[in-house]
């Protein structure tokens, strides 16, 4: 089976009737989302193709009943009344953080929290693509068409192709990355970590390009784990040898990471999803002991709600994990008393409980069309918890030099953060503007 992705978006969608409205309007919206995208971008396109011939479907089966005729064509009737309902809801509900798809698909050195973000992020939405697709299967679709049509196949086949893009992708990163087993502090003459690294890797990937279409969660978890082992890679500082990243402690539990999951990647592994998880989860605590076993559950619980947040604010969000990861690098670096933590230790707590409830709160659906003011009074309070946390976050951090220094880096990024989120903000605007249909039709679901 072949596959040919869609190069531009349809520029004009046959137009159909009045009950078409809302499908037509949302598929154009998709499709100039999705040719802006730089990952899922086989798993979007075919979806895309789905759609249209979804629609096109729709809107035969609806010519069939407009066509004057002795007998009322009820067969077409209730096909289209069935389909368009739902495909109405199923095109609405979609969620799919259309901002985060318009980045590569490999993580770039950054804060560890962040980049853990960024990959949680990335499983999300391929997880979204994946059964977006496999809804196209339901029967209210499938009746529209006198032959099947093969949607799923096509949506895993198109994913499989994303996959081995980043797959390859990941594979010559590491492979062709500079760094070398004697950059490795404390490392031994016979540990070999980087260069055994870098082998297990390309066996990884190579054990992985020989799984099925049908194991899209194995082979999710496998490029996930690529990304883990990437970490040290990207993050390594070289002007700094006593950095937590450069040390024997994490390649060696990057080592062991990159052995158990070469165990995963074979066809006829034992280990579940669940307990390579555990292997993630043990090989994480190591990324992120750097900031003392207390801080580890904390950020970790912030970087779990991040990839929850609606895309309205997933920039700032990003921007206040990236603050607190500093904030707990400054706490745990030893410069600060343990006295002086422990005086300071209820506010903390009080900022941190603060931020997550923020970021509880940016996870919550905001129902714009029911209440068009909603998304207005939304956006508004949480610019302004976030400000707040921001603020506090400030004074807090430049009580330490280390925070002090990287203060006006960390406030630009915050800034750029809501600037995306705002221009995000005003793309979907200019969608409901120039479709007048859709908020009437929405409201009535």
């Amino acid at each position: 089976m072949s596959f040919q992705p869609v190069q531009a978006p349809p520029a004009n969608l046959r137009p159909g009737y009045p009950a078409s409205e809302l499908i037509k309007a949302l598929i154009e919206r998709y499709s100039r989302d999705f040719a802006r995208y730089m990952r899922n971008v086989h798993i979007s396109q075919a979806i895309l193709q789905g759609w249209l011939s979804i629609y096109e479907a729709i809107l035969s089966h609806m010519d069939t009943v407009a066509k004057p005729s002795t007998e009322p064509q009820w067969d077409s009737f209730t096909k289209h009344t069935s389909a368009i309902t739902q495909f109405e809801g199923y095109l609405l509900n979609l969620d799919f953080h259309l901002n985060v798809n318009g980045v590569p698909s490999l993580p770039v050195n950054d804060e560890i929290s962040v980049i853990i973000t960024f990959m949680t992020n990335w499983v999300n939405n391929r997880g979204k693509f994946i059964h977006a697709g496999e809804a196209l299967n339901a029967s209210h679709y499938a009746d529209l068409f006198l032959d099947p049509r093969p949607f799923q196949s096509q949506a895993e086949l198109a994913v499989r192709q994303d996959d081995l893009e980043a797959l390859r992708d990941l594979g010559d990163g590491i492979a062709s990355h500079e760094l070398q087993d004697c950059d490795i502090v404390g490392g031994q003459a016979t540990d070999n970590f980087v260069s055994n690294v870098k082998a297990k890797v390309q066996s990884i990937r190579s054990k992985a390009i020989r799984l099925s279409n049908e194991k899209h969660d194995r082979m999710g978890r496998i490029i996930f784990a690529l990304m883990a082992i990437y970490i040290p890679f990207i993050c390594h500082e070289p002007n700094t040898p006593t950095a937590h990243i450069n040390s024997r402690n994490v390649w060696s539990a990057a080592h062991t990471f990159a052995f158990e999951t070469e165990q995963f990647a074979s066809s006829n592994s034992n280990l579940t999803l669940d307990q390579h998880e555990q292997k993630w989860i043990t090989y994480r605590h190591v990324l992120m002991t750097q900031f003392g076993s207390e801080y580890i559950i904390q950020i970790d619980t912030l970087m779990n709600l991040a990839s929850q947040v609606r895309w309205q604010y997933i920039g700032k969000t990003l921007s206040v994990v990236r603050i607190w990861q500093v904030l707990a690098e400054c706490l745990s670096s030893g410069h600060v008393s343990p006295v002086s933590i422990m005086a300071r230790g209820q506010l903390l707590q009080r900022l941190l409980d603060d931020t997550l409830s923020e970021f509880k709160k940016a996870a919550i659906e905001v129902n714009f069309f029911t209440d068009p003011h909603s998304l207005d009074a939304a956006l508004e309070a949480r610019d302004a918890g976030y400000t707040s946390v921001v603020r506090r976050l400030e004074i807090e951090i430049k009580k330490h030099p280390l925070g002090a220094q990287k203060w006006d880096y960390l406030f630009d990024g915050y800034r750029k953060g809501a600037e995306d989120d705002a221009e995000h903000v005003r793309q979907f605007r200019q969608f409901v503007a120039a479709s007048p249909p859709f908020i009437t039709l929405k409201a009535a679901l």
